[in-house]
């Protein structure tokens, strides 16, 4: 099921129940990350369950009731349906053509213009930059090795905390103070057995061969106006030109 994200981004769903009044737990699970959000949730008098879904993303949800399970997209339209409309059946309208519109334009733009939460698994290259390949806009959590070394809502809990660099198409560690980049990722040469003294190698930066995991936020956090005023004034051309598209012979003419 489809969940419009639109202000004020009450991104709610109603779920059927069994029992009126009554306590639930609830699991809503990113599927992109697969983090969790649990809480409890009691019915109305007609036994309705009243979820709340994350609505900062574009993104896939599972809502989990005990063993029954929902999905939901939760998806920020490319006109809000209803600014467009006054009456129920007039947003329904709007809302089926903006539908159409929005499945036409990312039929060619496949990565359309949504903000997501994405996950990038890498590894190290030893140095003090790990390439980006996609829009990133904002570190959320970095893992090493499996292991947790940043969260962007808790930074205060790490001593290491990352940024994307200016133009947009890398991730470094970020220093407060001068830093000299030929002291950089140093090498990491074996100790023999026999060393009785402990050598200390200083590195700054992505080990070559670690493992990473990175969580960002990518795409586009707000629309253009342009875009968003010629969406509708476009859709009788890219409706003409979707049916056209269906109708042309597979074999060409």
């Amino acid at each position: 099921m489809e969940v419009l994200r639109v202000p004020p981004y009450d991104t709610t769903v109603d779920i059927q129940v069994d029992e009126p009044s009554t306590e639930y737990p609830v699991i809503v699970r990113d599927m992109v990350d697969l983090s969790v959000i649990t809480s409890t949730v009691t019915s109305d008098s007609d036994s309705i369950l009243n979820v709340e879904l994350p609505s900062k993303y574009d993104g896939q949800y599972e809502v989990q009731i005990y063993e029954n399970e929902y999905y939901y997209k939760v998806v920020r339209p490319y006109v809000n349906p209803n600014t467009k409309g006054t009456t129920a059946s007039e947003i329904a309208e709007y809302t089926k053509n903006e539908e159409i519109a929005r499945a036409i334009i990312d039929s060619v733009i496949f990565t359309g213009f949504y903000y997501e939460k994405k996950v990038i698994e890498t590894s190290g290259l030893g140095a003090d930059y790990l390439p980006l390949w996609i829009d990133a806009k904002k570190i959320l959590k970095v893992y090493e090795n499996n292991v947790p070394v940043y969260d962007a809502d808790n930074e205060e809990d790490y001593e290491r905390k990352f940024e994307i660099t200016a133009d947009g198409t890398a991730i470094q560690q970020y220093y407060s103070g001068a830093i000299n980049r030929n002291q950089g990722a140093s090498n990491i040469i074996p100790i023999a057995a026999s060393d009785t003294d402990v050598i200390d190698y200083y590195y700054r930066g992505f080990a070559k061969t670690f493992d990473y995991t990175i969580i960002v936020e990518s795409g586009y956090k707000h629309k253009s106006s342009y875009f968003i005023n010629n969406t509708f004034a476009s859709l009788p051309y890219l409706i003409i030109s979707f049916n056209l598209s269906i109708a042309r012979p597979t074999g060409g003419f």
